[in-house]
């Protein structure tokens, strides 16, 4: 299956920009200045997946709501990678701790608890203004129809 990912990040006024995918990369992976506007908060980013026929979108198959904390200039906090590494940790331990190995390790336990603590302190939640004002752009972007696409389930 072919797709494609589009990136938006909301601004302080609650509006939708589009993100190219480099500096994106730029920003979570090298520490790139992109959000000087914001800088000292946070960020909150879309990752849209879209399924591709013949080249072009027809399907949203994921969507992905992520905070990240800012330092003053616009560029992701140093703080961050080591939180989650921290959290990670705490998770893996507190499982090892009342799971005292009688059976086989819970791999499947383990995923569930980095997956919870993740979303706990990085994920958001889109108020309907938002989904609404996403839906739009995608399909403006995709040169859809309005109201062509939904939004996947879950």
């Amino acid at each position: 299956m072919a797709y494609i990912t589009w990136i938006f990040y909301l601004d302080r006024d609650d509006l939708l920009h589009p993100l190219p995918n480099t500096r994106f990369r730029r920003f979570l992976y090298k520490g790139e200045s992109v959000f000087s506007r914001l800088g000292d908060e946070e960020v909150r980013t879309v990752v849209v997946f879209l399924r591709l026929e013949r080249g072009l979108p027809v399907e949203i198959i994921r969507i992905e709501y992520n905070r990240y904390p800012l330092d003053a200039e616009g560029g992701l906090s140093g703080e961050f990678w080591t939180s989650l590494l921290r959290d990670t940790m705490e998770y893996l331990t507190a499982h090892h701790e009342t799971s005292r190995r009688e059976e086989p390790p819970n791999v499947v336990g383990y995923s569930r608890l980095l997956q919870l603590g993740y979303r706990r302190r990085y994920h958001w939640k889109p108020d309907e203004h938002t989904t609404r004002q996403l839906l739009a752009l995608v399909e403006s972007r995709a040169e859809l129809p309005p109201g062509s696409l939904g939004l996947p389930t879950e």
